[in-house]
């Protein structure tokens, strides 16, 4: 044990002192991009398109998490106990957020997957810099094992991965996958968030091998022109501003720092169960019988394609 800690600590100081450098430079133009849209004032504006698959379907969105993924896994356990998720309900999700929808499409419990995603943390406790700068191998293999060879097929139009472009960021929005090889690599694309990923990951545009750009985690620009603006629910574990309408973690401070460092086994029950809590009071609230009417009166469509995604459900009623 003694000798295997020493080894870590060595290939640690390597991946440090020779790596960390290099992912600086790789990194240091999306940043740089990051500022100049921030000093130019477009943290506030919304965005207007969407993918055509999107158009009249009940839009349900999960924001990148970190470690803190365990609050959207509450809500996705509440969602799939309570309420019949309809065949037409469109999902979309940045980094950890596509953990949740693999729940629902899946039919996978949430707290299974929790435990399964803890497994990946204690063997990357003896990784080089806990998986710091790594490759996302883990999960990778992780999802390798988990999902069917046909997947591709049954998230094809249901799962819209979130991704942007590097350096000059954007979205782009994957929901067409040709193969379960492709939906792996878009879902690593969209987690590979700068430094706790050492590079952005190589994706085909439009389903051309020789038209390949760089992609990563779409994060940093979902807080510049936020897309839950669009969405008709969004489950969001770092809050836009105090008051935020989306369905938030309460009680509970959520940073940068915070979502990359893991979290305990105690810490992420409690945080999942904070989920729970959170989802059957808010999706009550925007579920009612008058949750279709504005305060002024007037028909809100979005709240009514909600209805339609999420119905209510007798305790004899599966999934669909």
């Amino acid at each position: 044990m003694v000798a295997r800690r020493v080894v870590w600590w060595i290939s640690t100081a390597i991946l440090l002192g020779v790596c960390l450098p290099i992912s600086v430079c790789i990194w240091l133009p999306a940043m740089g991009v990051v500022l100049l849209r921030l000093l130019f004032l477009q943290c506030l504006g919304a965005l207007t398109q969407l993918p055509d698959c999107a158009k009249g379907r009940p839009r349900i969105f999960f924001d990148g998490t970190g470690h803190l993924y365990p609050f959207s896994l509450g809500v996705t356990a509440h969602m799939m106990e309570t309420y019949t998720l309809h065949s037409s309900t469109l999902f979309f999700a940045i980094s950890g957020g596509n953990l949740s929808v693999l729940c629902i499409l899946l039919n996978l419990s949430p707290n299974d997957l929790l435990e399964s995603q803890r497994r990946l943390l204690d063997d990357a406790s003896w990784l080089p810099a806990m998986g710091l700068l790594g490759n996302l191998e883990g999960l990778r293999v992780w999802l390798e094992e988990t999902l069917p060879l046909d997947f591709h097929i049954k998230a094809t139009g249901r799962l819209v991965v979130v991704v942007s472009y590097w350096p000059t960021l954007g979205f782009h929005y994957i929901s067409e996958f040709s193969s379960r090889s492709v939906l792996i690599d878009a879902i690593i694309a969209s987690c590979r968030f700068p430094i706790l990923s050492w590079r952005p990951q190589l994706l085909p545009i439009g389903g051309s091998f020789f038209k390949q750009c760089l992609m990563f985690d779409a994060g940093f620009q979902n807080g510049i022109t936020p897309l839950d603006e669009l969405m008709d629910l969004s489950i969001r574990t770092f809050p836009r501003f105090p008051g935020d309408p989306s369905l938030t973690p309460t009680g509970f401070q959520t940073t940068l720092i915070g979502a990359a460092l893991p979290l305990t086994h105690h810490r992420a029950k409690e945080l999942m169960g904070m989920g729970r809590r959170n989802a059957s009071r808010y999706l009550a609230s925007r579920l009612g019988p008058h949750s279709d009417t504005k305060s002024n009166g007037k028909y809100d469509e979005s709240a009514s394609r909600l209805k339609l995604g999420l119905r209510r459900r007798s305790s004899d009623t599966s999934n669909s």
